[in-house]
């Protein structure tokens, strides 16, 4: 290991944020914890890896047309974040506005435009055995996989916590083609060699 020196300015002290890679060698993270000032952030900072280089993205610039109210991502932490779209945009699902007062677990799935830095909210449908309960997640994995054959996209959410604790250990598949969540029908249970049992905090690639 060695510290390397980077330019430009940092983003401030956080926890419990998202980061991910894009085709570009770009670290981008968004949101995470405050400890210092004890709030949730919404900021999106980019790290050059080519370059050594730390900026901050203008986020809907001026000109943009997304709706002031609904224009960015409220402030949240132990969300999840990947790539889709060969790496063109980033998707955040879930995540909570932690505070010391307590916080709300999210649903919702925010797109980011990685080349004009503009966000926009996705709605989704529920296919069979999808409930709105199971979709509110926070310390969860998620991950952008390919299909065989047609090599379509879907995004892969499992475990975390939910609204009651611990969330159940079901495997929820996102089409971003027709942004319908489905279930995964295990063919054997969990722990029978079927997959590990409820996990949190985890990492998924």
């Amino acid at each position: 290991w060695e510290v390397a020196t980077v330019e430009g300015s940092a983003p401030g002290p956080r926890s419990a944020h998202s980061a991910v890679m894009t085709p570009k060698k770009e670290i981008v993270i968004f949101g995470g914890y405050d400890g210092e000032r004890m709030c949730s952030l919404n900021d999106v900072w980019v790290l050059d890896l080519v370059r050594l280089r730390w900026f901050r993205p203008e986020v809907n610039k001026p000109g943009t047309t997304a709706a002031p109210s609904a224009s960015q991502p409220g402030p949240r932490c132990w969300h999840r974040a990947t790539v889709i779209d060969s790496g063109r945009r980033m998707l955040v699902h879930g995540g909570t506005n932690y505070a010391p007062d307590g916080g709300i677990c999210e649903s919702d799935i925010w797109l980011l435009d990685l080349e004009t830095w503009r966000w926009s909210k996705q709605a989704t449908t529920m296919g069979p055995g999808v409930e709105y309960e199971s979709l509110m997640r926070l310390s969860h994995g998620l991950t952008t996989l390919r299909r065989r054959g047609d090599g379509s996209c879907v995004v892969a959410l499992y475990g975390g916590y939910g609204t009651a604790g611990m969330a159940g250990t079901d495997v929820l598949l996102l089409d971003v083609a027709t942004w319908r969540w489905s279930v995964v029908e295990r063919p054997v249970p969990v722990g029978s060699d079927g997959g590990p049992g409820t996990l949190a905090d985890f990492s998924s690639i």
